[in-house]
């Protein structure tokens, strides 16, 4: 289990989508090459396993105890090149600081980023077969318009993946996973 987070080069505004009901929307991840060399194709998330089941949304991949739940996704989806959640913070349970202060922050500005954590389910990486590494950078590279210096970043490539769970963080390993107007 790995967690990683997504971004693209341009500047997207922290609101919220409903301050009443804490809900804010998340780009979570995206093709660009993350801090780790890694691309998660959006094509490749899978929800029904865990996601659909428990949508979770914690304080930066903490899920040892029930006092890191910030809230619930409520909604989820891949549109265009992005995967989008809208998550609930859990702003009216009283016991709940931690998520009131994480919305709080979202909604002033002040904190943006999330990361997901997922379950690879299909991968490559350079030290993969070599037929198996060459397939996964021609389709990525071909789909997502690639420049020759981002493919000599490669270091993984992502084609299925189970999502897990979404953090809101300090920062995530990709830097277009923010929260959206």
């Amino acid at each position: 289990f790995r967690s990683q987070a997504a971004a693209h080069p341009f500047e997207i505004q922290g609101r919220v989508l409903n301050k009443a009901a804490g809900v804010v929307r998340f780009r979570a991840s995206d093709p660009t090459i993350d801090s780790y060399g890694e691309i998660i194709d959006p094509d490749g998330w899978m929800f029904n396993q865990r996601w659909d089941k428990n949508p979770v949304v914690v304080n930066s991949h903490n899920y040892s105890d029930i006092r890191f739940i910030l809230g619930r996704g409520i909604r989820r989806e891949v549109t265009g090149n992005a995967l989008e959640i809208d998550v609930e913070f859990a702003i009216n349970v009283p016991s709940n600081e931690a998520a009131r202060a994480a919305f709080e922050m979202l909604d002033s500005g002040f904190l943006r980023a999330c990361s997901v954590g997922f379950m690879p389910q299909k991968y490559a990486f350079p030290w993969s077969e070599p037929q198996v590494w060459q397939d996964a950078v021609k389709l990525v590279s071909g789909k997502y318009h690639l420049k020759p210096e981002e493919i000599a970043k490669l270091r993984g490539i992502h084609l299925e993946q189970q999502l897990s769970e979404l953090s809101v963080c300090v920062l995530g390993a990709n830097d277009n996973a923010l929260a959206k107007a």
